[in-house]
């Protein structure tokens, strides 16, 4: 009865994803699709799956095998379309680290 309970949440939770997969790979629109929450499913699912392998749990193993091939691919497209877009906010971040790290280290210096 538990076996059958877990092939239904995996079913369930599987199926529920792949709708924004197919529009993602069809569309092949990914700007407003958040590149940690896919990075940080990605990789929980793919944890996932290796727990479940480990525990022999078979539903636990097919559900995120799917999610993670399904994720990673999503993943893969928003990486791909918005690299550009990417690089642009990691360099504004950085920059930004710099200026403030550039900024506490004259206040340091001219209180010593």
């Amino acid at each position: 009865m538990v076996t059958y309970l877990g092939f239904l949440a995996a079913i369930l939770t599987t199926t529920a994803f792949l709708p924004q997969v197919f529009k993602t790979l069809k569309t092949k629109k990914t700007k407003d699709l958040s590149l940690i929450m896919y990075i940080l499913l990605t990789v929980g699912t793919f944890l996932w799956g290796i727990y479940g392998f480990l525990n022999h749990d078979i539903p636990l193993v097919l559900a995120n095998v799917i999610t993670f091939l399904s994720s990673l691919s999503i993943l893969i497209l928003k990486v791909k379309h918005d690299l550009p877009l990417i690089l642009a906010n990691a360099i504004t971040f950085l920059s930004s680290v710099s200026i403030l790290v550039l900024k506490v280290k004259n206040d340091l210096t001219r209180s010593s």
